[in-house]
């Protein structure tokens, strides 16, 4: 079986990273599937390797996102026929309407469906009302919906909608020794905070500066490193102007978009890991904090719990104090940073790739007997799909 892996809309982040452990993992199944994989040209020298089973196209074009999309849309179904391609697979919220093959999208960016919530640039607005109308469209027209947590079905598809008998939710998967291995960056301060997020209104960025700023009246000393590159430019000046005006531009470091391998040092060196991200649907940075043995601080959100578990020291997102004393505490409380790490490693176990790419290989098998709009089943029996408590907010 062929099946085509949309990957033009991903450079960067988590979709980038998703794709560099899925894809080698693929590749080693021995199932006659071959995927073909379509991406930009930039993002295919990130993505190769020598593959027996994993085919790379690369896909260029011009006049940025809008181009990218008319590419995606007009072009790609083409490409599809002349690769006697059988399933697509999307691994983003947007369809390709075009294709004659059944598809699978994935819902992994809830920013579209939610951005009236947060504080974005009134470009970013515009930007996400596009994506909102596009993803709310392709959930009509796909074969199948991966989500990739329970909290990312309930968004996208909320128990009333029509098409919510198409979801499986499938979480990502994270590999602790890759995780484990990540050396010590050249120039890393000996004890740090740190915290990753693209510059969006939903990161969160201006409630953990300003819970920082608390931090350090209350006698932490610790730098705070920002990992991150721009998405909002609106944002991001909001962030830096929020850093001068509190007076904390000697003590807070920003990194920008760092490749992925010296984020995990970033990451694992760390004194504690602060994620203060308000809206998420699997995020792979916490999985990765864990698979570090990390001590978390972070925003209680759905995703976040459905992941985490008791492997965080939960606090309102909303609130800087709660955010500022939940890290006091952790640096303080004897015992709790060793307790929140122990637990940490315990919950990324729960999490292992081989089951992720297991259930995504079986939805794939069971796309393709469908047509393209085709009446779906669900790939497993309710008793056997993952049933994940949601804690509440104490």
């Amino acid at each position: 079986m062929n099946i085509a892996i949309n990957a033009m809309p991903i450079d960067a982040y988590g979709g980038l990273t998703y794709l560099q452990e899925v894809l080698p993992r693929l590749d080693a199944l021995e199932n006659g599937y071959r995927w073909f994989v379509y991406a930009r040209p930039a993002t295919v020298a990130k993505l190769s390797f020598p593959a027996r089973r994993v085919v790379f196209r690369p896909v260029p074009f011009h006049l940025g996102r809008p181009g990218r999309l008319l590419i995606e849309q007009l072009w790609l179904p083409r490409l599809f026929e002349a690769d006697g391609i059988d399933v697509v697979y999307t691994a983003t919220n947007v369809d390709l309407f075009l294709a004659r093959q059944p598809t699978v999208i994935e819902i992994r960016n809830l920013e579209p469906f939610l951005h009236q919530q947060f504080p974005n640039s009134f470009p970013q607005r515009w930007r996400c009302r596009v994506l909102a109308a596009l993803s709310r469209l392709s959930l009509q027209t796909a074969t199948r919906i991966m989500c990739v947590s329970e909290f990312a079905r309930d968004v996208a598809l909320p128990p009333q909608h029509p098409c919510r008998h198409k979801a499986t939710v499938i979480p990502h998967g994270c590999d602790p020794a890759r995780c484990e291995a990540a050396a010590r960056p050249v120039g890393a301060p000996p004890r740090y905070l740190f915290t990753s997020g693209r510059m969006a209104g939903y990161a969160n960025l201006l409630t953990l500066i300003e819970a920082y700023a608390i931090c350090r009246q209350l006698g932490v000393t610790e730098p705070l490193v920002i990992a991150g590159g721009p998405h909002d430019a609106g944002y991001e000046r909001r962030v830096l102007r929020q850093i001068h005006r509190l007076g904390l531009e000697p003590h807070v470091r920003r990194l920008g978009y760092v490749p992925h391998k010296e984020f995990l040092g970033w990451l694992r060196h760390s004194s504690l890991f602060v994620f203060p991200s308000l809206l998420e649907a699997c995020p792979n940075t916490l999985l990765e904090a864990m698979a570090c043995g990390q001590a978390i601080v972070a925003s209680r959100t759905p995703a976040a719990v459905e992941l985490a578990g008791e492997a965080a020291e939960w606090c309102s997102g909303t609130d800087a104090a709660s955010m500022a004393a939940a890290i006091v505490r952790v640096l303080r409380e004897p015992g709790r940073l060793e307790w929140l790490r122990q637990r940490a490693k315990e919950q990324v176990r729960k999490f292992p790739w081989e089951s992720s790419i297991q259930r995504l290989c079986e939805l794939i098998e069971s796309t393709k007997s469908m047509g393209r709009l085709g009446r779906p089943v669900p790939l497993l029996r309710e008793s056997e799909q993952p049933n994940v408590a949601m804690q509440k907010q104490p």
